[in-house]
């Protein structure tokens, strides 16, 4: 990476398809001067000396690029995507237990324009005006060349343009949610809801989307394609969290089986060593389907994971199956399911290792309608 070029990666806008990108990593790097993110240990950005009017002359010397997001769009796939991350949702006070308290927190307001001067993640500290007067100083007066999420391909072309960075015609998009509803599913006043609570993103949004039309290249020199796999993403998703939190509501249920997960979780990738999102999740499937059999055997609950695991063909799908299989059983049979609370013990001859050969759809797009957003 150029030592002049500095990326600042605001949460949910495509940040780490761009980092490992520009970087040709796996992953992401780790975050420093020239990378600005979420500092692990504080949760605050370190973005923030950038918009400080004291440091623009510094930082004219540099080629400052960064992408913005639609504000509800970006506020859904944000909700959807940290939920399951307890790490971040207990920064929030008075904790929200569904998407309709997470927008109404008023810790949740204005993410984009607090993120960029520095502000801790889920600050209690209110966004101001001031703020987002601030972030536009800076654009302005270094400047700052933003590109806009929904625009992916054309905004990288332009940063290539500002920064001389050179793309991959195709790139892996390394980041995904695998359960959100779409902007136009949710409800209007909900939409309107989120407008409100984030009015100052709102007016970054505008104010970022009308200088990209003016400043962008006329002539796109570089078209990319964008390789599409929610399976890729399933296994950095599990080298930090179980693999059923993003499919199965009733936590109480995965509190109970949490070490039996865990040690299959561990078993599959130290000594397996599975890298194949496909793989992963078919055999995480009928790994699960063996050990309720085991334990239930010819049980109505053995049962319904086992006709869930076998309603589709693509094994994430399954995987989303089973965990509507584990609420609804749960749901339906309060009265007798308590016996299926005892926690799964794991044996490694339960370990179905399945290497799935699957005729599906070619997970590739060469435009941003599917991107991220599914």
């Amino acid at each position: 990476m150029n030592d002049k070029n500095i990326f600042i990666h605001i949460l949910k806008t495509g940040g780490t398809t761009i980092n490992t990108a520009m970087n040709n990593s796996e992953w992401q790097t780790q975050v420093d001067f020239n990378y600005r993110h979420i500092q692990k240990k504080t949760k605050c950005s370190n973005s923030g000396d950038i918009f400080n009017p004291d440091n623009f002359q510094k930082y004219r010397e540099y080629n400052i690029f960064m992408m913005v997001r639609e504000p509800v769009d970006r506020l859904v796939s944000e909700y959807y995507f940290i939920k399951e991350r307890e790490g971040y949702m207990n920064l929030i006070k008075d904790t929200p237990t569904s998407f309709e308290e997470y927008i109404n927190n008023p810790q949740t307001g204005n993410y984009m324009t607090g993120f960029l001067l520095g502000k801790r993640m889920y600050s209690q500290t209110s966004t101001t005006r001031s703020d987002l007067d601030k972030v536009i100083s800076a654009i302005e007066s270094i400047p700052i060349h933003v590109g806009i999420f929904e625009q992916f391909s054309d905004s990288l072309d332009y940063f290539g343009n500002k920064t001389g960075i050179k793309w991959s015609s195709n790139i892996e998009v390394k980041r995904m949610t695998f359960q959100r509803p779409k902007k136009e599913e949710i409800d209007s006043e909900l939409r309107q809801l989120i407008l409100k609570n984030n009015n100052l993103d709102k007016e970054l949004y505008d104010y970022c989307l009308k200088r990209f039309e003016k400043q962008r290249p006329k002539k796109v020199k570089q078209k990319i394609e964008f390789v599409l796999s929610k399976h890729n993403h399933i296994i950095s998703y599990t080298k930090t969290l179980i693999y059923f939190e993003f499919c199965v509501l009733n936590k109480n249920y995965l509190k109970q089986n949490n070490l039996f997960f865990r040690k299959l979780n561990t078993f599959m990738h130290g000594k397996l060593k599975i890298t194949d999102g496909k793989e992963f999740a078919a055999t995480w499937n009928a790994t699960f389907e063996e050990a309720v059999n085991r334990t239930y055997t010819n049980t109505d609950f053995a049962k319904s994971i086992s006709k869930a695991l076998k309603s589709d063909s693509d094994p994430l799908q399954a995987t989303i199956n089973i965990g509507s299989s584990i609420d609804h059983f749960f749901t339906h049979n309060s009265e007798s399911a308590d016996k299926y609370y005892k926690a799964l013990e794991f044996d490694v001859s339960m370990v179905q290792r399945i290497k799935p050969i699957l005729n599906l759809p070619k997970e590739k797009s060469s435009f941003f309608a599917r991107l991220f957003t599914k």
